[in-house]
């Protein structure tokens, strides 16, 4: 049931190039005939027939950066193994590969600078490691940490993700964060001093469980962003994830009134994740 809205038109134009490095491939023959059988057996690996020359992790869409006011992601991807003892462990012959997006370049990029879409892990050395342990390869797993910076918050986000091989990426894990929009812009309508009983500010708190942090941000009729965007992880079958928020409306006149809704859990069926906040949420409990 929409009562307000915004109509209007926005042309988007963008110019997107891709530089890609030269590389040159040179091939012989090594003859090792001539060695013991057990340094064959040792030099020879037969694998069989497919694309297995990496194991491919597909870096993440940041999406609308503007919008979430996201200055910096750093994401670590580390090859793992379950043991038998249940834990997680690096695959030796991988190392942990750091990328990192920042909104000046618009893309991931490696410690070298250069755009990425794909990051690589050699195939033949986690095969090699797998064997000789004994470990299947649907024991394996990504380990993946995200560092993201947003405004003056700094959240961290932990994730393991399917390992696939042959060249097909896996899904991404900033599929599984989401925002918490606050609406202040739409319905609310901000005064000055000479007006009492109008709106000076909201206060606004939320609180997510994943990552465990509290949010605080106050909005006034000058606030540029009157659109905050809170970024926690999104609930699974296995993994729960309340989202409480806490919202006070300040009249000019020292006056405060409580959102009808505080304390809640934003996901219930009769709330969500996009609050639209109305002048008769503060003036209904005058």
């Amino acid at each position: 049931n929409i009562s307000k809205g915004k109509k209007g038109k926005e042309v988007i134009e963008f110019t997107r190039r891709h530089v890609f490095e030269s590389k040159s491939t040179y091939g012989s023959i090594l003859g090792i005939g001539n060695y013991p059988d057990k340094v064959k057996q040792q030099l020879v690996t037969i694998k069989p027939a497919g694309n297995w020359d990496f194991s491919y992790f597909s870096v993440p869409s940041v999406g609308d950066s503007e919008s979430l006011d996201i200055k910096k992601i750093a994401m670590q991807v580390i090859p793992k193994y379950l043991d038998q003892n249940g834990k997680l462990q690096q695959i030796r012959g991988t190392i942990a590969e750091l990328v990192e997006w920042t909104p000046d370049n618009g893309y991931f990029a490696d410690r070298k600078g250069n755009e990425i879409t794909n990051i690589l892990f050699p195939m033949q050395a986690i095969t090699d490691e797998l064997g000789k342990k004994g470990i299947q390869l649907s024991n394996c797993r990504y380990e993946v940490n995200l560092t993201v910076t947003q405004g003056k918050s700094i959240m961290k986000f932990q994730s393991l993700e399917e390992f696939i091989m042959g060249g097909v990426p896996v899904s991404t894990p900033m599929a599984r964060i989401e925002g918490v929009e606050i609406d202040c812009d739409i319905g609310l309508t901000f005064g000055d001093k000479s007006e009492k009983e109008s709106l000076a500010a909201v206060q606004i708190k939320v609180s997510s469980q994943y990552p465990k942090k509290t949010y605080n941000t106050t909005i006034k009729g000058n606030t540029d962003n009157k659109l905050p965007v809170f970024l926690v992880e999104k609930e699974d079958q296995g993994k729960k994830n309340p989202v409480i928020a806490t919202i006070n409306f300040i009249l000019f006149n020292g006056k405060k009134v409580t959102w009808k809704n505080n304390g809640r859990n934003l996901r219930d069926d009769d709330l969500g994740l996009t609050v639209m906040l109305w002048d008769e949420d503060y003036s209904e409990n005058d």
